[in-house]
């Protein structure tokens, strides 16, 4: 029988003491004015160590660092449909969504390699891959606009490869300890922005045929971050502090510091809800802020260690795969 998500009240699958357990912790956890309720669960298995949802073909695809392969799970009977063979992955695992031409890419590092694959999700096959360098770290962001993907190695080389054919365009370098980049495009141009842990700073750069870069300071220790298109703002975790940071790239000034309960990890955007989600590895739980007002929302309590964090941008679900092989579903309001 096919599941409306939305329509999913499910509790998880777990044991009567665990599940009164859960409920206490949720109803003792400290909440402010948020409505963050986990509906249901998906038994992932393995690592689910990045996600990413389809919102279209009702997909979710899972990227098990575990199995190296990419679990293709039925959102609609939460039923597994493929399993996508990849190269084994050590630290870093990134999918990156094309919606309009239905196609998601998978990018993985081993033993020092960077790897790269063009799956296409209305058959669930490899169109295509290839390698770059040496890597130890890796970072990619989309750029369906341009018909382009932004491949960052953390010795500070950003490719930019055409989506059809993965060939190199061109090029840039910035400095050492490159461990995220997100693009996009403005009226006035093409922006890269590249997250350097090294350096404390996030370089801006207006790509094009004699690339511009800039720097916004930020605190050290910086982990993941993620983009609201509304207003351009990126919101950047630390893994050693108790905040996130909110910075504008394109007037190269800081907006605001967010204090929350613990460090985070992975962080997300919902364009349905402009809600940030962000990830706490310890204690297992997830924040909500508001980017309207750049103020925290809510705290829910998970069971295991959250590891990896997509939303739907269709239904405004949220799913967080965790240490234990489950990816939960969250329905934010």
């Amino acid at each position: 029988m096919k599941r409306n998500p939305l329509a999913s009240i499910k509790l998880l699958n777990i044991k009567p003491a665990l599940s009164i357990l859960f409920l206490l912790q949720a109803f003792t956890a400290t909440v402010l004015w948020g409505d963050l309720t986990i509906i249901d669960s998906i038994s992932a298995g393995g690592s689910p160590s990045a996600l990413k949802v389809h919102p279209f073909l009702h997909k979710l695809y899972v990227y098990d660092s575990y199995g190296s392969e990419i679990r293709v799970i039925d959102l609609e009977c939460d039923t597994l449909i493929a399993e996508i063979p990849v190269t084994p992955g050590e630290n870093r695992f990134i999918l990156e969504l094309d919606v309009t031409n239905n196609w998601i890419f998978a990018a993985t590092v081993r033993d020092f390699q960077d790897f790269l694959y063009k799956i296409d999700c209305l058959t669930d096959s490899i169109l295509a891959q290839r390698t770059l360098g040496s890597a130890t770290y890796i970072s990619a962001s989309l750029s369906p606009q341009t018909s382009s993907i932004f491949w960052g190695l953390e010795g500070g080389k950003i490719y930019r490869l055409d989506e059809h054919t993965l060939a190199v365009i061109d090029s840039f370098t910035t400095s050492y300890g490159l461990i995220e980049i997100i693009s996009e495009v403005v009226d006035f141009g093409i922006f890269v922005y590249a997250l350097r842990s090294v350096a404390n700073t996030i370089a801006v750069i207006e790509w094009g045929a004699n690339p511009e870069i800039m720097g916004v300071a930020i605190s050290p220790y910086s982990d993941d971050m993620c983009l609201n298109p509304f207003n351009h703002s990126l919101y950047i975790t630390h893994r050693y502090q108790n905040h996130i940071t909110v910075v504008d790239p394109l007037n190269l000034r800081p907006l605001a510091t967010i204090n929350i309960a613990n460090p985070a990890k992975r962080i997300a955007y919902s364009t349905a809800l402009n809600h940030v989600y962000a990830l706490i590895p310890n204690p297992h739980k997830v924040v909500v802020i508001d980017a309207a007002t750049n103020s925290v929302v809510q705290y829910l309590p998970l069971q295991r260690r959250p590891i990896s964090i997509a939303v739907d941008s269709h239904t405004g679900l949220v799913y967080i795969g965790c240490s234990n092989g489950k990816v939960y579903i969250i329905q934010d309001k």
